[in-house]
């Protein structure tokens, strides 16, 4: 209020709204939109770049792939083997190549999946840990769970629509 003057009126004091104008930052909740900025690394600019969604999503999903099918039946891997009868070890694809090697995952929860072994029945895990990256296209998992046998392939599915797998790491 201190800078705000009659509006249509002269002054020699400075100011810098009206009296009585809608002040955007002491609103509670007010929204302002910036469009059509492209920050530049330097000093000199270049022609504005207009990518579309589908590209940009892209290029966001390097920072951290995730797993996340939205389903309570979806499959996240198939062909994962079972060393031994407690552990199984699984491949998932990434929908775009990771910015930089993960190193870690974060699991929604383990019980928001099932380890099924081909042929028998599945079991919920115990635990899902991250084990390595093994290219650009795949991130390797280990499940924990019962009721496998030694050299069983299977699939890791969702039970649980909230189920999500991020590998981290990379988001920097």
């Amino acid at each position: 209020s201190t800078y705000s003057g009659t509006a249509g009126s002269w002054s020699s004091s400075v100011y810098f709204s009206t009296t009585g104008a809608t002040s955007v930052v002491g609103t509670n909740g007010a929204t302002f939109y910036i469009t059509g900025v492209q920050l530049e690394k330097g000093s000199i600019a270049t022609s504005f770049d207009y990518r579309d969604y589908g590209r940009e999503l892209i290029m966001c999903q390097r920072y951290l792939p995730a797993i996340n099918p939205g389903s309570a039946t979806a499959i996240v891997a198939v062909g994962g083997s079972s060393g031994t009868n407690t552990t199984m070890t699984c491949d998932i694809p990434f929908m775009v190549t990771p910015r930089v090697t993960p190193t870690g995952i974060t699991v929604s929860s383990a019980s928001h999946f099932v380890a099924n072994p081909f042929g028998t029945g599945g079991g919920t895990p115990s635990a899902i840990a991250f084990n390595s990256y093994t290219s650009n296209t795949f991130g390797r998992i280990n499940i924990t769970t019962t009721g496998l046998t030694a050299g069983q392939f299977g699939e890791l599915v969702t039970q649980n629509a909230a189920a999500q797998i991020l590998f981290t790491g990379c988001e920097l």
